[in-house]
């Protein structure tokens, strides 16, 4: 009986959802389900079929029994994190990437993908906790830099309209202000959309537009004078400054990003017009 008693006081101690108590032959043991609170420490933990903890990374329902499933991180010691995450090497990222960065996990630790605004009570990982709108990308990783946005990126005015916009290293969002990125200078109007107002894109450290026509043409295997439609402009994707090269010969046409230091070819396309 006082064993008994034991178990009971453990299991008045720890609210939990799932609980299965069974007895057995020789004793009594609790094995424990689904998802579990602890009122004290203010904790969630999710107990699998075998009942252990999840760790590491989980693709799965809510708590709150939203059908739909997200990614959600539990610590070694099978908590579930919520606020701001520096992972990296050895946290088992779902896509397998082992390069350290920031990501943001919701009250309810589901993975933050999309446009977040953080501030107040949002635990910025710099102590700052002024109102400032930051991007994480599919994978849930913290934009920094200059990013090119419009469809697809979820702005937060809705506008889906394509434009650059430029977030800081602590991933806020440059907003109302004029900034200088690799020697170009950009006004951030109040939504973050840049505006450049000066600087010489055509930095003579890239390769220029002939150089670039020219690989571009040798490796469709075609000449210029059997080319039209052609367009050829300067922008910057992916952490680079790339030509951005389009023209149309024969019945095909053919679409090229191209290094504009390097001349790497970057991305090719070619598709039957």
């Amino acid at each position: 009986m006082r064993y008994l008693g034991k178990v009971a006081a453990i299991a008045a101690g720890v609210i939990t959802a799932g609980m299965i108590i069974a007895p057995s032959v020789s004793n009594v043991y609790a094995a424990q389900t689904g998802w579990s609170y602890n009122a004290t420490r203010k904790e969630w933990k999710y107990y699998g079929k075998n009942g252990k903890p999840y760790t590491g990374w989980h693709y799965m329902t809510s708590k709150e029994g939203e059908k739909k499933p997200h990614w959600s991180y539990f610590g070694n010691n099978g908590i579930l994190r919520t606020g701001w995450l520096y992972l990296g090497k050895g946290t088992s990222n779902p896509d397998g990437n082992t390069q350290k960065h920031w990501s943001y996990f919701g009250s309810n630790g589901w993975l933050r993908t999309g446009w977040v605004q953080l501030g107040k009570g949002t635990n910025n990982p710099d102590g700052n906790t002024a109102k400032h709108w930051s991007y994480f990308g599919n994978n849930g990783w913290l934009r920094t830099g200059l990013q090119n946005m419009g469809a697809g990126t979820d702005n937060p005015d809705g506008n889906t309209g394509f434009h650059k916009s430029y977030f800081g290293n602590n991933g806020w969002l440059v907003v109302n202000t004029i900034t200088n990125i690799n020697g170009v200078k950009y006004k951030a109007d109040s939504r973050g959309w840049l505006t450049q107002i000066s600087g010489n894109k055509n930095n003579t450290s890239y390769l220029g537009e002939a150089k670039v026509k020219s690989i571009a043409l040798s490796h469709a295997g075609v000449s210029a004078g059997n080319i039209r439609d052609y367009k050829c402009e300067l922008d910057y994707k992916r952490g680079q400054y790339v030509y951005e090269i389009e023209f149309k010969s024969g019945r095909y046409e053919y679409d090229y990003d191209i290094n504009a230091v390097t001349g790497k070819i970057i991305f090719f396309e070619k598709e039957y017009d």
